[in-house]
């Protein structure tokens, strides 16, 4: 999560740490998050360029995506379900 303040060029504040939040990380497993708030120009130039690097290798997934033949769960795990 980046938080770009007042539509500022850099964000100000930035969650580090594990993205999960279901059921058991929340209760059984021991996973750290820590909010970084900062003022730092230099640091915040940083964060967002990290943020664009992400951007740049990343898709748009939509359902036609998990229609793709490397998407489809094999018909042996759905019975496992």
């Amino acid at each position: 999560l980046w938080y770009y303040m007042n539509a500022q060029q850099w964000p100000s504040m930035t969650i580090v740490g594990s993205s999960n939040y279901g059921y058991r990380s929340t209760e059984r497993d021991l996973e750290a998050q820590a909010i970084l708030i900062t003022t730092n120009g230099v640091l915040r130039k940083a964060i967002h360029e990290e943020l664009q690097h992400l951007r740049e290798n990343t898709t748009t997934v939509t359902s036609e995506t998990f229609q793709q033949a490397d998407r489809k769960v094999p018909y042996l795990v759905l019975i496992a379900i």
